[in-house]
């Protein structure tokens, strides 16, 4: 009777039990509405505030130096502040930036981020992002069913109006998806220990997922899509010399994704725009206001008045609170009035963003935090951190990713996981990178 009861005691959980349920939450609510991810982010600095408690001896994370690493994105938003005129926006900015530290201050100080854990924390964010872009696709096709039809069906299905049918951003969706897509080809091509019976519901998975990103629209986006899927073809066929078939697989892709792309009107109008340079903004002329403007052309007006900035405070920038109002003020000097009084636009390039509001040496601290890491994983071959960096540095060409919470927290939340989990099983011979 006693063994009976003994078989049926259910296991008491632990607070790493707890931790990392929170973790899986986390990553799930990364394509929900903030509040979840607000909520969650919380929980999981006081499990880890109770962890120290019980704990404290174990408390390591100041002895990382990757910590350090990460968590300057914060610090620069502190330094920045002492250089701002406008304190109030310097402050909301430094609050949106606690992702930088939180993240890396946990997960920095956990021991037990293993291979498993982390496999299903990105198959849980894959899953959570297929189910919102179903929703997504459901709004699109409602609107479309019941909708006055004017709105053609290819806007309707397509770029912001496809993601913001869920309250998304879609450079930031189309960021989340593609890292889900190499989440999910990692772990089912290259680690072999997802689906493995199942390869046809994988494939299918990232299929559907692939689709959804050129139903998206983002160019940059797209590019890397193609270029981490030919790589990685050509990775994965490789491994079994098997270069005539690796040939044809990449070929047939490209066709593929050829065909799936210029099938949208909306990508062939961004595709024709962002190679036409004779498209362009005079901002001697007053002409920015003669028509409605594609993204290159606005990126090279945009980078062209930030450069003014640049050159004025190159060193330290115009500090973390006033860097929209110096690139209005730029816009009206440079008679960009299309940007100046009509729109808002950021540098709409993490690297010049962070160029104008900290200076070179805040582009120093961010190159140091992508560039690290990059190298580091290329020296050991972790293809799925490599993954992640090569999505971050170079959507952050024309984007800036970390202008909103939803960036931010993507970024942090994957950036400080993989870095933890690398160094937790890193090779005896790259302890040099801790």
């Amino acid at each position: 009777m006693k063994a009976t009861l003994q078989a049926y005691t259910i296991k008491k959980l632990s607070l790493e039990d707890y931790l990392y349920f929170v973790i899986l939450l986390l990553a799930a609510a990364i394509p929900l509405p903030m509040i979840f991810t607000n909520v969650l982010t919380m929980l999981l600095l006081v499990l880890w505030g109770i962890k120290i408690l019980q704990k404290p001896k174990t408390v390591n994370f100041y002895k990382n130096s990757w910590f350090w690493l990460f968590a300057s994105l914060f610090f620069l938003s502190i330094i920045g502040l002492l250089h701002s005129d406008d304190i109030g926006k310097g402050l909301f900015n430094i609050e949106k930036t606690l992702s930088f530290l939180i993240f890396p201050l946990v997960f920095f100080d956990l021991n037990f981020l293993s291979e498993k854990i982390l496999k299903n924390t990105i198959v849980t964010f894959a899953l959570s992002l297929t189910l919102t872009a179903i929703g997504a696709l459901a709004v699109a096709f409602t609107a479309y069913h019941y909708g006055d039809g004017k709105t053609p069906a290819y806007d309707l299905f397509s770029y912001h109006t496809l993601s913001e049918g869920v309250g998304l951003h879609a450079m930031y969706m189309s960021s989340y998806v593609c890292f889900a897509i190499f989440g999910l080809v990692y772990y089912i091509y290259f680690d072999g220990s997802f689906l493995q019976n199942r390869r046809k519901l994988g494939m299918f998975w990232v299929f559907f997922l692939s689709t959804f990103l050129i139903l998206l629209s983002t160019r940059i986006l797209l590019l890397t899509f193609f270029l981490l899927s030919f790589i990685s073809i050509l990775l994965y066929m490789s491994k079994g010399k098997e270069y005539i078939k690796s040939g044809l697989s990449v070929m047939g892709l490209g066709l593929f994704m050829f065909i799936l792309v210029f099938f949208s009107p909306r990508n062939r109008e961004r595709i024709h725009e962002a190679i036409d340079f004779s498209d362009s903004i005079d901002l001697s002329s007053k002409n920015s206001m003669d028509k409605t403007w594609g993204g290159r052309a606005l990126r090279i007006a945009i980078w062209q008045c930030a450069w003014d900035i640049i050159k004025e405070k190159p060193l330290i920038g115009v500090g973390n609170g006033d860097a929209q109002a110096a690139l209005q003020q730029s816009y009206k000097d440079n008679n960009f009035d299309f940007a100046a009084y009509h729109n808002s636009y950021n540098a709409h390039s993490q690297y010049v963003q962070h160029t104008v509001t900290f200076g070179v040496f805040g582009l120093l601290v961010l190159l140091a935090n992508l560039l690290i890491p990059f190298w580091a994983s290329l020296r050991a071959k972790n293809i799925l951190y490599l993954y992640f960096l090569s999505i971050i540095m170079i959507g952050a060409l024309t984007e800036v990713i970390l202008a909103r919470n939803k960036g931010i927290v993507f970024y942090a939340f994957f950036m400080a996981l993989l870095g933890s989990h690398f160094q937790l099983n890193i090779r005896p011979w790259l302890k040099t990178f801790r």
